[in-house]
């Protein structure tokens, strides 16, 4: 099965747009140039991968120096925003599909870009099969695959930044029990029969078969958040306990570890702003990529880089339409 490349998204064509459609962003972008003087196609594009650099994205703290690199050079670099995942991301994201296929009896060859290790401890964490916990890892599957359809395979990019690595394709690791893909047929049929046997199945408990079904549907954050295969390990364990939140699996994806390099990455884009000396190996790496504090670079990290108001459905709604026209969609890139 043929996989897919990463495409590029410009970064000064998101600029542009953002100047239209994010009344937060064309405020900085007047201040700055009341400064600073006319902002020419390089230098919006900048300010705009400096304004909406995403601190919860999981290339967190790739991105976060690829930004640095940019505001040093006045050039735009590459930073992946809502819904675009890489192609080691989306492996990830596919070791759960495999995991909870291949404990539901899939017998396909393992993809070689998956976590082993993890599928196993998917399976391990499952348990025993029986027909609640089979109706349950189903409805997971239903929403996990929508996410990963939904996905962007694309990065915003200036002249450089893109991964040459393709996304593998996992289409055949998509189907339902009877055939079908968890993408197609009747969704709302689906989701009925799973719901229904799982409430049969736990009609001794049908307060933790309600607790269960809702903990698979509620909102979780998108599958380019750095802590959704979190989500993804609390709803897996809880299938296998048929408790929600019955067994709670150890954090490989610790919040206090990515809110430290917040804690840290702030403190060092502050001490850079005032000159001080680096402290740390985080401090290094943000002032090693920034180089000499300027008028202009220190305007762009105070007033872009640090602001407060980062998530904007602007952005988000421009980007996903960006990528249905451009078809970069998983849908779309695999044909489903």
């Amino acid at each position: 099965m043929k996989a897919a490349g990463q495409q590029g998204v410009p970064i000064r064509e998101f600029a542009k747009a953002m100047l239209a459609a994010s009344p937060p962003f064309a405020d900085r972008v007047r201040r700055f140039e009341a400064e600073f003087g006319p902002a020419g196609a390089d230098t919006l594009a900048v300010l705009a991968q400096a304004s909406f650099f995403c601190w919860g994205n999981a290339e967190y703290q790739k991105d976060l120096a690829e930004v640095c690199l940019a505001i040093a050079s006045e050039r735009p670099t590459s930073f992946s925003y809502h819904r675009q995942v890489t192609p080691r991301r989306w492996a990830r994201i596919h070791t759960y599909v495999v995991g909870v296929q291949r404990w539901l009896g899939g017998r396909l060859p393992l993809p070689v870009n998956v976590d082993r290790a993890k599928v196993e401890q998917i399976q391990k964490w499952l348990g025993a099969r029986n027909p609640a916990k089979e109706a349950l890892a189903q409805l997971l599957l239903w929403r996990l695959v929508d996410h990963v359809l939904n996905l962007s395979l694309a990065r915003l990019a200036g002249d450089v930044g893109l991964d040459d690595t393709p996304y593998a394709n996992f289409t055949e690791w998509y189907a339902r029990p009877d055939g079908t893909r968890y993408a197609g047929g009747d969704a709302e049929a689906f989701l009925e029969d799973c719901t229904r046997r799982v409430r049969e199945a736990l009609k001794e408990a049908p307060a933790d078969a309600e607790r269960l079904i809702g903990g698979l549907l509620e909102p979780s954050p998108p599958p380019c958040g750095h802590r959704f295969t979190r989500y993804l390990d609390i709803q897996i364990t809880s299938i296998g306990a048929l408790k929600w939140r019955g067994h709670l699996p150890p954090d490989d994806v610790p919040k206090a570890r990515w809110q430290a390099f917040v804690d840290q990455a702030r403190a060092a884009l502050a001490a850079w702003l005032d000159g001080a000396p680096p402290s740390g190996a985080t401090a290094i790496v943000l002032y090693e990529a920034l180089g000499t504090p300027a008028a202009r670079s220190r305007a762009t990290v105070r007033t872009f880089l640090l602001a407060e108001d980062r998530l904007n459905r602007a952005a988000w709604d421009w980007l996903m339409a960006r990528a249905e026209k451009d078809g970069t969609t998983a849908r779309a890139a695999f044909r489903l």
